[in-house]
Parts: structure tokens; C-alpha cells; sequence
């Protein structure tokens, strides 16, 4: 009687059961705790209602009955078979047992893993030839010399065969099922790269590093050396034997699926790439579709030639030439999109002319409000649509929230305004209640991540790629402060670890390519000077690193007094005024800009009781006025220019960027 007749007879869930305990996950399907093959638990699935077993974690193949007693039991066929039979209450002939076929997993527990795969290969018809042949591309040579074979297993699923070569013996397989769900089956137990020798050979020839292998037996077939990962998850082995072998000085590319997990991988290797053509999903497909269309005699762009153009760049990732031919363009329109970005602040906006990504650090004294200046800046970008992660390593998420609320109030009505600690203490009237209303939409796009003393630079990569991932979009990013991020070495004083945060956050932004707003303190002895390069504390990195510099300072530090050389008494009443006025006049300074005007300031009145920044002279946007003279009444001269008027009705003008 046939195998899969057997096991009808046979449940597989009561077996299993006899000997190891059950947990039960779902309708007809169990847990075995500890898995039976490997000890480790919630893994190892039985599935009543297909009398069939699983493994999430890959320490086995699964299957039914007959499986169970090779595979977990360690039976080997004949044996598993006479067990079958009497299980299923059938007498057992000696002539069923001689003609079940050996499958490669049975074979390789044996140690005859070499005769096993030579007797496939040797044993198969022309028609399962074909599979390697025709459905795939491949040639006759390379179907020879990977003795690529393929086989009926007991559930008459037909596998196709790869064997996995080192020292010129067969150590491991894939296995791929042609019929059915066509799924990847990698031998259980240790992982083996396929192709992995061509590390270890002396040739200096190009190599290309592919997910499966068949993708790297197409290429083989091309006169292209190929290694197959046999799973993308596998990059990491890939690296350490590149290590391991001494073969760093190799030309090593990927050509991996065209997916997200493939890209993901490609990025991490950093290898130079080959472009798939985004119409195929791997090198095979590619290959088959050339195959086919040449037989309909249809045009189509040559594979080798792209192929052997590719990895002609790939000796040269790096040159210009190829850099303009294959993506400069491309960079420039991604560019473009940035130039409409806003801040939310007109009259900073008239200056940057665009939010690009990169880093960009605001600098204040204590109390000048470069928290509030900044968590204003985050909500105008969520108003109008950018996602935004501020990462808090002081301030808690209640504080700053209630800064953006009381800020609402303010934006609303200046005389109804309500102080962020009385929201927090519970005062709660009209106007806070509408405030929550009319900020809630940008606060759908606001994450306030609280921060400890484990946050640094790479917790917050880590955050950020994950948001990336999960939410397809890319954030702003806020760190607030500098200061106090830790270093990965406790040995770093403060400038070395101050440039290696700004250095990695830098290096971050470029990854990612994204904006990064970080803050940082003034040193205290610049509290009575223009600010600088100099304020900002134990950093030259920021000089040279960021590419936007911004510092907020009194206006009161152009008062004359200033300019002499004593009078420090007089200087610290004069700041110390300046800091009680309702409300304080702030500058913005710009002492740095890689994108756009580079000396540029910007004046604000800061009304701290509500953590509120109200720009001082024009507004972008239609306003009423009594004369066109009053459009631009306070604004500096030198200001003027940055904007045009344009009436728009009786005693209406708009007010826009020039």
C-alpha cells in the first residue's frame, strides 16, 4: 500500500501525543513543548485537520506521518515504513518496502549523501530534465555538473535537487517543490552557502552574490561566478566567511530579488549592486523571459550585455562618470521636492528657501527657548503633513504637550491664552479644550520619544529605521539635547563624545536621507556675546559637520553696552531685564547654511509663559490693514526685499516670498 494511504489511517496529532505534551493554539492545532528536535519551545506546530507537522524556526522539514518517522523519529525508511503499516493495521510486504525511494534527507543520515545525489541525477527522466532545461534556462553542462537532479517524494510532490559542493564533495542540498506551493526547501542543520569555493579560489574574476540557487546557477551558466545565500537572512554568514576566507580584496556584487528585503540586504552588504529590471523578480526570471521572447522573436534588451556592463561599473562603484550616467539625475529631482518644504515660520522660511535632508543644529542659552523654538517648528511641519519622531532626553511627553497646547491657545487668542503649567496642573477651560481640538490632526503625525540614559545615537537609528519601515514615509527627527546623549564609550570626555554624536547623527541623516534637527547649549561664558561658532559647548564638529547652524539669542545683545570691555555688571542687569520682559525679543541667527543663504537673521517675539514664538514683522498669507504703508511696518530695511505684496481686495494684501 502506498505511503500517503497509510498515513490517512494514522493520526498524526495521537501519535505525537504518546510521547511529548501538547498545547493547544488554535482549532484542531497544537504546540510541542520542548520541540522534539531541537528543545526549544512554540515552534514545533502539528495540524490536526492536515495530520501534519511544521517548524517556524527550520530545525526540521515537516510533513506527515511518514516524516515524522525519519525526520523527528530517526527511522530510516524501511523501519518507518514496517511502523506505518502496523499503525494502519496492514501487513507489511517485503516487495513495499524495497521500492520506496530514498529521499537526499534520509540518504544524508547515512553518510551517503554523494551516491545518493549521483544516483538522482543518473536515475531521472528527460521530462524532469526539462524542469532545469527549459522552465529554468539552464544548460545541459550545468545540469551535468551540478548533478542537478530531480525526484518524486512519498506525497507525489515532484523536488528539484541542487546539491551544495565544498572541496568538490556534496555537503547539504536545497530542495524546491515544482509542483504545488513551489517552496524552497533548505536541508536541516548546519547552513551552507552555495558556491561557497569561489571564495577560496586564487581567480580575481567578478563574483555575484544571489539569493537562491538557481538564481546563481543561471549565472553560472552566463560564465558569471555566482554564490547563493539559500535565504536572505543568510547575509551575515556570507560576510563572515568573506573574512574568515581572506577574500576581502574580491569584487563581490548583489543581485538580489527585486523587493524590500532584498534592497534591505543589498544596503547592508554594501557590495555594488545590479539592477534587476523591475518587470522580473530575480536573475532567473530575467533569464527565462530573454529565453522566451527570443523565441517569439520579440526584441528585447540583452541580459549579458547589461550583466557584463554592471559589473564593468562595479570594478569603479565610485567613479564620477557612471555617478552622473546612472543617478545624478535622479538625486536632482529627489532634490526638488525638498525646496517646497516649509518650517511653519515665513520669515525663516524666506531664508532657507527649503527643509533639505541633513543636520541641523539650534543652539540657545538656558532659557533662550530652543526646546520651545524647536517642538514649534515640529508641530508647523506635522500641520503641514511631515511626520515627526522628537526625541526627549529631558523633558517629559506631558510637558512638551502641554507646550504645544498652550501655544494653541496663544496662536488663537493672545488675551485667552493659557500657560502651559496651569494646563498641567489641571486648568483646563474653553480655550484649552479647543486647543486640543485644533491640534489634534498634526498630533496624529507627533511622536514624543521619552529618553533615558541608554538613548544615544544608535537607539535612535534603530527607532527611526523601524518607523520607516512600518510607516512608508520619512520623518523629521528632533534630538533634544546634545548634551546629554551618552557615547558608546564612557572613556570619551565631553568633546570627543559631543563629535561623535553629531558625527553619527551626520552620518545618519545621509543613510536615511533625512532631516535631523539636533539642540545644543551655549557655553556659559558666551552668554553676554553675539553668538558664534564658539557658544556651542565642547564642539568643533558642529562647525564643520552640520550643515545648517542656527543660534537663538536676545536682541537686547546689540545694545552698545556690549561693545565695551568692562562693565560686566551692567551687562548681566541688561540680560537679565531683557530675559523678565513679556515678551522676550529673540533673534535667529544663521551662522551656517550648505543650502541656501548662509548669514541670514530672523526676529521673534517669545512669549515663554505660553511657550509661543510670534514672528516680528511680516506674515506670510492675506492680512487686513488700514493702509499698504502698514504691510511692513517693524520690519527691518534689510528684510523688505524678501517678500512682495500683491493686493488681493478693499484694504486686503498677500503677502509672499519673493
Amino acid at each position: 500500500m502506498k505511503i500517503a494511504e497509510l498515513e490517512k489511517r494514522v493520526d498524526l496529532v495521537e501519535l505525537i501525543s504518546e510521547e511529548h505534551s501538547l498545547k493547544k493554539i488554535g482549532t484542531n492545532e497544537y504546540w510541542v513543548n520542548p520541540c522534539p528536535v531541537c528543545d526549544s519551545k512554540d515552534h514545533f506546530t502539528v495540524y490536526g485537520d492536515t495530520n501534519s507537522y511544521s517548524s517556524f524556526s527550520h530545525c526540521c522539514n515537516g510533513g506527515s506521518v511518514y516524516k515524522y518517522l525519519t525526520e523527528v523519529k530517526g527511522m530510516n525508511n524501511s523501519s518507518a515504513y514496517e511502523h506505518l503499516s502496523e499503525m494502519a493495521g496492514v501487513e507489511v510486504e517485503s516487495m513495499e518496502v524495497k521500492e520506496i525511494p530514498p529521499t537526499p534527507a534520509e540518504v544524508e543520515g547515512n553518510n551517503n549523501l554523494i551516491n545518493s545525489i549521483t544516483q538522482l541525477y543518473q536515475n531521472q527522466k528527460q521530462e524532469d530534465k526539462n524542469y532545469f532545461l527549459i522552465d529554468r534556462g539552464l544548460s545541459n553542462s550545468i545540469v551535468d555538473e551540478y548533478k542537478l537532479s530531480v525526484y518524486k517524494g512519498h506525497n507525489g510532490v515532484r523536488r528539484a535537487v541542487m546539491p551544495i559542493f565544498q572541496g568538490g564533495k556534496v555537503v547539504s542540498y536545497v530542495e524546491r517543490e515544482i509542483d504545488g506551493e513551489k517552496q524552497y526547501l533548505n536541508n536541516s542543520g548546519a547552513v551552507y552557502l552555495f558556491n561557497m569555493d569561489h571564495l577560496k579560489d586564487k581567480s580575481d574574476e567578478p563574483i555575484v552574490i544571489v539569493e537562491s540557487a538557481i538564481d546563481a546557477l543561471t549565472l553560472e551558466a552566463r560564465g558569471i561566478k555566482s554564490i547563493a545565500l539559500n535565504g536572505i537572512n543568510n547575509w551575515k554568514k556570507l560576510k563572515d566567511n568573506v573574512i574568515k576566507l581572506n577574500a576581502q580584496n574580491k569584487l563581490l556584487l548583489t543581485a538580489f530579488d527585486n523587493d524590500k528585503a532584498g534592497r534591505s540586504t543589498a544596503e547592508k552588504l554594501g557590495y555594488p549592486s545590479i539592477q534587476i529590471p523591475l518587470e522580473y523578480k530575480d536573475i532567473n526570471e530575467w533569464n527565462v523571459a530573454e529565453i522566451e521572447a527570443a523565441k517569439r522573436n520579440e526584441p528585447i534588451a540583452s541580459m549579458q550585455n547589461s550583466l557584463a556592463a554592471q559589473i564593468e561599473l562595479g570594478k569603479q562603484p565610485d567613479q564620477s562618470a557612471n555617478y552622473i550616467l546612472e543617478q545624478f539625475q535622479n538625486d536632482i529631482e529627489h532634490m526638488k521636492k525638498y525646496k517646497h518644504k516649509k518650517t511653519g515660520f515665513d520669515n525663516l522660511d524666506a531664508e532657507l528657501g527649503g527643509v533639505f535632508p541633513g543636520l541641523n543644529v539650534l543652539g540657545s542659552i538656558t532659557g533662550g527657548g530652543k526646546t520651545t523654538f524647536t517642538l514649534q517648528l515640529a508641530d508647523n511641519m506635522a500641520r503641514l503633513g511631515d511626520h515627526v519622531l522628537f526625541f526627549s532626553l529631558e523633558q517629559s511627553k506631558m510637558e512638551l504637550t502641554s507646550k504645544s497646547l498652550a501655544r494653541t491657545t496663544a496662536e488663537t487668542n493672545l488675551n485667552d491664552a493659557v500657560a502651559s503649567i496651569s494646563i498641567r496642573s489641571g486648568y483646563q477651560p474653553q480655550s484649552v479644550k479647543d486647543a486640543i481640538q485644533s491640534y489634534s490632526a498634526a498630533a496624529h503625525r507627533v511622536n514624543v520619544i521619552e529618553g533615558n540614559f541608554n538613548t544615544n545615537a544608535a537607539t535612535i537609528r534603530e527607532y527611526t529605521e523601524r518607523y520607516i519601515e512600518i510607516n512608508d514615509v520619512i520623518p523629521v527627527v528632533i534630538v533634544d539635547y546634545l548634551q546629554i546623549m551618552p557615547a558608546p564609550d564612557e572613556r570619551m570626555n565631553d568633546k570627543q563624545r559631543m563629535d561623535f554624536n553629531v558625527t553619527t547623527l551626520k552620518r545618519m541623516s545621509r543613510d536615511l536621507n533625512i532631516t535631523i534637527f539636533a539642540i545644543s547649549s551655549f557655553n556659559r561664558g558666551n552668554y553676554m556675546s553675539p553668538i558664534d561658532f564658539e557658544s556651542f559647548k565642547e564642539s568643533g564638529g558642529i562647525e564643520y559637520t552640520a550643515d545648517l547652524v542656527l543660534g537663538l539669542q536676545l536682541e537686547a545683545i546689540h545694545d552698545d553696552i556690549f561693545n565695551s570691555q568692562n562693565k560686566l555688571k551692567e551687562k548681566r542687569a541688561k540680560i537679565t531685564d531683557a530675559m523678565k520682559e513679556s515678551p522676550r525679543q529673540m533673534e535667529l541667527v544663521c551662522l551656517k547654511n550648505r543650502n541656501g543663504n548662509a548669514r541670514f537673521t530672523c526676529s521673534y517675539s517669545y512669549w515663554s509663559k505660553y511657550d509661543y514664538f510670534e514672528q516680528n514683522g511680516v506674515t506670510v498669507g492675506a492680512k487686513s490693514v488700514k493702509s499698504e504703508s502698514d504691510l511692513f511696518s517693524g520690519v527691518k530695511t534689510n528684510y523688505k526685499d524678501k517678500f512682495k505684496k500683491k493686493g488681493v481686495g478693499s484694504g486686503m494684501f498677500e503677502i509672499l516670498p519673493n
